[in-house]
């Protein structure tokens, strides 16, 4: 079996191409652009070839996506105007609800006049607090800190009225 093998294989090493097709692929080995070795520097035409449009777009949105997270990130920061307002309409979100309690309270229940008054008297601290946070933003824009305040002082006293509502409902 082995000799069988190595005749074979020495049946096969004697195998020769066709003239026609090393004539072929002759041609086509000698028509293919030669590589100079000695011309291995990097030229500027070389790197705008390679630096076409797409790389410039993936870039430029690369640059872009960084930018975008740092001023995200930014924005967020403590102390940041942004981070006030968010908290001021916050504010301003619970100072409806609770508005919208008292309101329903009002409507559904008998109020004896001392409460009446108190709650009056109430309103129009908490109406002097938002106008004063209004008009402290109005002339200062940069005291947005000292209003935030002021509207929290604002949600107090109506967490307050709720609160006696509330009382006298359960009487």
């Amino acid at each position: 079996m082995n000799n069988e093998l190595f005749i074979i294989l020495k049946e096969l090493k004697n195998i020769q191409p066709n003239s026609e097709y090393s004539q072929q692929s002759r041609n086509f080995i000698l028509a293919s652009p030669q590589i100079n070795a000695s011309n291995n520097k990097l030229t500027v035409a070389d790197v705008l070839s390679w630096f076409n449009f797409k790389h410039s777009a993936i870039l430029a949105g690369a640059v872009a996506i960084f930018i975008f997270i740092i001023l995200w990130t930014v924005s967020y920061l403590p102390g940041n105007k942004n981070s006030l307002v968010a908290e001021a309409n916050g504010i301003n979100a619970s100072i409806q609800i609770k508005l919208d309690e008292i309101g329903y309270h009002l409507d559904s229940q008998k109020i004896d006049f001392s409460m009446a008054t108190n709650i009056q008297n109430l309103l129009k601290i908490t109406t002097d607090e938002l106008i004063q946070a209004q008009e402290e933003l109005k002339n200062n824009p940069e005291k947005l800190k000292e209003s935030v305040g002021r509207i929290k002082k604002a949600e107090q006293d109506i967490s307050k009225i709720n609160s006696l509502l509330k009382e006298q409902g359960s009487q």
